[in-house]
């Protein structure tokens, strides 16, 4: 079974008549509302609550998409910013400094920005001409009355699956460069911002493997980051293979990247064979190393700058993990001393 709602741009004119427009399309044979948060529209899609409970489709039509881009844009985003800054005792008012300097320097996104961002954050299919498409261009202004996009209410995850690729590129070296790949575009994002805050070609430049490399809308939670790190998130797949791939997550709000990856063939021997190269020795220092159960962890920092560290999991044993991520790399950036 399918549904069609319609969002009427005309009846935003601010935040919190986003919301009265939210609770109107998604929640009106409910007995009570949405509260006006990004987090409360998060929960309903989660949650399927409202019209979003039909089982099947949610076809959502969204007229006059420009005016309200404008509407939550960098004026709303930056006031409501500002006044989460001025109550400390409520809200990291040190991650919300941060959050303002990248939305004044064109980098941050604006609270119309974030909608796609939750909608991708689910084990979900987007409907659209191209999902391989950025997320920032995802409303590109060519049809200023609609924008629709399908939230497909499905079980299943979004695979890494790959296209098929050239013979001579399958096998462990492509897995290995891929996954060397996404560790460069890890160290890139948080120790040389300069590479993508004007625009991300530089950045992939460093990750390489240019071909391979697609940002998409989300990725589902299995490949996400610990729930702290989901925010002001962009993704990209890095392909390796016609079943083999790395995910990486960045943020454009706090210092941090993950990468996780999978699919049929071992990754075990390869993530053995980058972590114990000369060339990821000269960058990085071995803390600690721990295992639990099928998983070993080890700790790295950076040789750089010691306030970036890396947490790098892989299975324990070769040929373990294959239905689950076997590579999960975590690497955060400290601001405090």
């Amino acid at each position: 079974m399918s549904k069609r709602l319609i969002i009427l741009g005309k009846r935003i004119h601010d935040i919190l008549s986003f919301y009265d427009e939210i609770n109107r399309v998604f929640m009106k044979n409910e007995t009570w509302s949405l509260e006006h948060s990004l987090d409360a529209f998060n929960d309903m899609l989660y949650g399927q609550y409202g019209n979003t409970s039909v089982g099947g489709t949610v076809e959502i039509v969204w007229r006059n998409i420009e005016m309200s881009r404008d509407t939550l844009g960098f004026e709303a985003t930056h006031a409501l910013l500002s006044e989460k800054q001025r109550q400390p005792k409520i809200f990291d008012a040190d991650l919300i400094g941060r959050q303002l300097v990248y939305l004044e320097r064109g980098r941050g996104k604006t609270y119309f920005d974030s909608v796609p961002d939750i909608v991708a954050d689910y084990p979900t299919l987007i409907s659209l001409a191209d999902r391989s498409v950025p997320i920032r261009p995802l409303f590109p202004g060519k049809d200023p009355f609609a924008l629709r996009f399908v939230i497909l209410i499905l079980a299943s995850l979004i695979h890494l699956t790959a296209p098929v690729l050239a013979e001579d590129e399958e096998g462990p070296a492509l897995l290995r460069q891929a996954l060397e790949g996404a560790l460069r575009g890890c160290e890139a994002w948080i120790l040389e911002p300069a590479s993508w805050s004007d625009g991300v070609e530089p950045f992939l430049a460093v990750i390489g493997l240019t071909e391979h490399v697609r940002e998409t809308f989300g990725l589902p939670d299995a490949l996400l980051p610990p729930p702290s790190l989901r925010r002001a998130n962009r993704y990209w797949r890095i392909d390796a293979g016609q079943e083999n791939g790395y995910a990486l997550v960045v943020s454009e709000g706090i210092p941090m990247c993950h990468i996780s990856g999978g699919g049929g063939e071992d990754l075990q021997p390869v993530a053995e064979i980058v972590i114990t190269a000369a060339n990821f020795r000269s960058r990085w220092d071995k803390v600690s190393e721990e295992r639990t159960n099928d998983m070993v962890s080890t700790l790295f920092r950076s040789r750089d700058d010691k306030a970036f560290t890396l947490l790098f999991s892989r299975a324990a044993t070769p040929d373990a993990r294959r239905d689950r991520p076997q590579v999960v790399v975590t690497g955060f950036y400290s601001l405090t001393p």
